[in-house]
């Protein structure tokens, strides 16, 4: 956390030499920072030239230069703050105002929080991967902090701002989601159809009567309350097929309607019609798999289940731990190396077994750091009897792996080496790291959803790297 001493902005202004002082991270942090400026501005303006909306924002990019806008980041993702938090500490607290210059520059005003909700959207996974590879292990080379010799690997779950999903509890909060989009298209239009919101809002209040219903019956265990809850799900998901069949009417009228309207409209309703349209097929998702499931007793695959309509690529994770048996979120594999640096981290689709991984693993390491260490270790699930001899003599690597079941008197010889058992006690040391990291630091339940949610978690290794080479 932040020093919480001279909270309170002094009558004097103090010199940018102290603070040292105030804080020792954030004085050699602006060191790391003014010795490779360039980089990081040439990295930003790449950033800020792909993306076709540039021209049309400018009001909240007009005074605060780019190294300003990554320092403000930077404070946001290391102390794992929220937007609103991170424009009151930069009001309040001395040491954020040395580290961002504001105390003597009068034309730089203190950023709102929407305009650093702004800032975190431009500049997302690529950016980071650049910034990893052109500034930080850099930086760690000069330093002599990487070294060649070994590093580790494993795989977490990063838990996601979701609710435990029920196939009631998905279906209800359907609503939320489709009047939200059709009272956007009814303002730009301001001559919406009427049907359309009042069917919607007599839907609401059948599905809450419904939701309710089969709350009270799911408590009792008598077989009367199985085949009760077997007809109010059926009612549930004719409510919503005939919704569905409704809006698209809908949408397919306010498409022939404006066929002849200004510009502006036309931009405004593409984008409203869109979001609308995907709403509606994961609200068919949902109605589908709830149908095969409870009424017709089928199985259904993790690819083509939905949990969420935040978010599309979360899943249930099952990792046989006392603590936490499920976890549901996405699959994260990671790469330490020996100086406790991350050089590479992957959020992965689904949950793919971890064999499978070993050569996607060294590759991204040799093509960040332009080398593979010596010896790698890795858990006994990403084990490949096939394909360590192959990937040994190809990256001319030892990789530490231990059997899983049936093991031969050779591999017993080879397991109690000296070698291969500091190895694997360097490897058990990552797992007190991640058990720490999910508890206090930046591996913890995330407050953010939609496509926010990987910018984050690159964000926060960056910021844990930073840390460590400061």
């Amino acid at each position: 956390m932040l020093n919480p001493i001279r909270y309170e902005i002094p009558l004097f202004l103090p010199d940018k030499s102290k603070l040292k002082e105030y804080d020792e991270y954030l004085y050699k942090v602006d060191k790391l920072i003014e010795e490779e400026q360039n980089v990081i501005e040439e990295s930003m303006k790449e950033e800020i030239l792909k993306n076709w909306w540039t021209k049309r924002i400018l009001l909240w990019r007009k005074w605060y230069w780019l190294i300003f806008r990554f320092k403000v980041l930077l404070i946001n993702h290391t102390y794992n703050l929220t937007f609103r938090d991170t424009e009151k500490m930069i009001k309040n607290n001395i040491s954020v105002r040395l580290f961002l210059d504001i105390m003597w520059e009068e034309k730089i005003k203190i950023p709102k929080y929407s305009t650093i909700q702004w800032w975190n959207q431009e500049f997302g996974e690529s950016f980071i991967k650049k910034m990893n590879e052109k500034f930080l292990i850099p930086i760690a080379k000069k330093k002599k902090i990487l070294k060649w010799r070994k590093s580790r690997t494993d795989t977490t779950v990063v838990e996601e701002n979701i609710s435990y999903p029920t196939d009631s509890t998905l279906l209800k909060k359907w609503k939320d989601l489709l009047i939200r989009w059709i009272g956007k298209i009814d303002e730009i239009l301001s001559n919406g159809n009427k049907f359309t919101k009042t069917w919607v809002k007599k839907g609401i209040r059948r599905v809450k009567k419904i939701y309710y219903d089969i709350k009270k019956y799911a408590r009792k265990r008598w077989e009367e309350a199985k085949e009760e809850i077997k007809n109010k799900y059926e009612e549930l998901t004719n409510i919503l097929s005939s919704t569905i069949k409704i809006t698209e009417n809908t949408i397919k009228e306010v498409k022939q309607k404006t066929k002849r309207k200004w510009f502006k409209i036309k931009v405004a309703l593409k984008w409203a019609i869109s979001e609308l349209e995907t709403t509606l097929c994961k609200v068919w998702k949902v109605v589908t798999q709830t149908r095969k499931r409870v009424l017709e007793w089928k199985t259904v695959q993790m690819k083509d289940k939905l949990i969420s309509y935040f978010s599309d690529r979360a899943t249930i994770i099952k990792k046989w731990k006392e603590g936490k048996s499920v976890e549901i979120g996405r699959k994260l594999s990671v790469t330490e190396w020996e100086s406790w640096i991350v050089t590479n981290w992957q959020v992965l689709e689904w949950n793919p077994n971890d064999s499978t991984l070993l050569r996607d693993t060294l590759e991204d390491i040799k093509k960040s750091t332009w080398k593979n260490p010596k010896n790698n270790s890795f858990d006994r699930w990403y084990r490949n009897n096939k394909e360590i001899e192959i990937l040994e003599k190809e990256y001319n690597v030892k990789l530490h792996i231990p059997k899983q079941w049936k093991k031969s008197k050779a591999d017993i010889k080879r397991e109690k080496t000296w070698v291969f058992k500091t190895h694997q006690r360097f490897r058990s040391w990552w797992e007190w790291k991640i058990s720490i990291l999910k508890r206090r630091a930046w591996l913890r339940k995330l407050r953010v959803r939609w496509k926010s949610v990987e910018t984050k978690i690159w964000w926060w290794i960056f910021s844990d790297n930073m840390k460590i080479i400061a």
